[in-house]
C-alpha cells in the first residue's frame, strides 16, 4: 500500500471515529483528577464529596443569618501567629424542626473560604462543624498569606438531608470579615 492511501485510510478511519481521539501533545499533560474543582477543599465533620459538589454548584443566595455570623474571628482582627486560630461560626437552618414534621437526618453543613487579592481560593473547608482549627500546614498558608496582605473569609451554609438540599435549604451566603496574622 501506498503512503498516500495509508493516509487516506488513517483520516477516513479518524473522521469516522474508527480510531480513538489522540489529544495534542504536550511537555506536561498530566490528566486532571478525577474531582479537580473540589480537590483542594479540607473536610471536616461527617461531609461526602456529593454533598460539597451540590453546594458548590448551586448559586449561593443572599441570605446572612441563614449564612451564618462568625462568633471568631472578629473583622479586621489580628491574629497571633505562633498557634493556629480557632474560627467559629453559628448559622440556622431555614426547615422547621423535626416536631414540626421536618425529616430528623437535616444537616447543616458550610463552606469557609479563605481569600487574598492574589490568592482567590487561598484555603476552602467544608464542614458539619461550627469551629475550624488549621491543622500545621493550613495555618502555615493563612499565616505566610496574612503577614502579606488582608485574608478575607467568606462563610456560606446549607441545609441538606443526605446528598441533596432540603427545600429552602440554600446554600446561603452568610458573612464576610477580614483579618491579618502578625
Amino acid at each position: 500500500m501506498s503512503r498516500h492511501s495509508l493516509f487516506r485510510l488513517a483520516l477516513v478511519a479518524a473522521l469516522s471515529g474508527a480510531l480513538p481521539a489522540v489529544p495534542a501533545c504536550s511537555s506536561d499533560a498530566t490528566p486532571a483528577p478525577a474531582n479537580a474543582s473540589i480537590a483542594d477543599v479540607v473536610r471536616e465533620g461527617n461531609v461526602t464529596d456529593g454533598q460539597l459538589r451540590l453546594v458548590v454548584a448551586n448559586e449561593a443566595q443572599d441570605w446572612a443569618w441563614a449564612g451564618g455570623q462568625f462568633h471568631a474571628p472578629v473583622d479586621g482582627g489580628v491574629l497571633p501567629k505562633d498557634t493556629p486560630f480557632e474560627f467559629s461560626w453559628e448559622s440556622d437552618t431555614t426547615v422547621d424542626p423535626p416536631a414540626a414534621g421536618a425529616p430528623n437526618d437535616l444537616q447543616m453543613v458550610h463552606l469557609l473560604l479563605f481569600s487574598t487579592a492574589t490568592q482567590p481560593n487561598l484555603l476552602r473547608v467544608f464542614s458539619t462543624l461550627d469551629s475550624y482549627t488549621p491543622n500545621a500546614a493550613a495555618w502555615e498558608t493563612l499565616k505566610g498569606a496574612g503577614e502579606r496582605e488582608a485574608i478575607t473569609l467568606s462563610l456560606t451554609s446549607a441545609t441538606l438531608q443526605g446528598d441533596a438540599l432540603v427545600v429552602d435549604g440554600g446554600p446561603f451566603i452568610g458573612q464576610s470579615l477580614s483579618f491579618t496574622v502578625e
